[in-house]
Formats: C-alpha cells, structure tokens, sequence
C-alpha cells in the first residue's frame, strides 16, 4: 500500500457498522500496513457526523485536512478550525 490511508468511523453509523470497519483495520494490521484511524463513540449524526455544522465535526474535517497536508503540502495551510470554517464558507 503505497497510498497514505486514513479510516474515520463512528460507532453508531447505521450505513457502515463499525465492525465491519474494525474488521478493515485488524486486517491492514495484519499485512503490517501503514495507515491511521479513528473509531468515534455515539457522535451526532451517525453516518455523516463530520458534516461542518457542529464544531466537534469542523475539528474532524480540520483533521482530515491536516492528515492531507503532510502529503499534499499546500502552500498556505489552516491553522486552526476558524481559518478552516472561514474558507468553507465564503
């Protein structure tokens, strides 16, 4: 696996059980695959709980954004959830 890989998942997802997503991470561990994730317990939402309505899921997709970055490096990145919700929001 050569593609940076990060796995968010939240433990009341009705469209994608976390078992089946903890199942995806036992086995990426057992190939002794280089990846990253995040089980979250009972967040609003459930399957869409980092839409950017809420700040919990702004700080999610900042997240998201910062794992990208170390990959993607772009030129002028977020520092923080405000400058984050700002450009999403012009």
């Amino acid at each position: 696996m050569q593609t940076p890989l990060l796995i968010h998942t939240n433990t009341n997802d009705r469209d994608v059980h976390v078992l089946e997503v903890e199942h995806l991470i036992q086995a990426l561990k057992a190939e002794g695959k280089d990846f990253e994730y995040e089980i979250f317990q009972d967040l609003p939402g459930g399957h869409s709980f980092d839409r950017l309505d809420t700040r919990q899921a702004q700080k999610i997709r900042l997240r998201v954004y910062d794992f990208l970055a170390r990959f993607l490096k772009p030129p002028h990145p977020f520092e923080n959830v405000k400058q984050f919700h700002s450009a999403g929001y012009r």
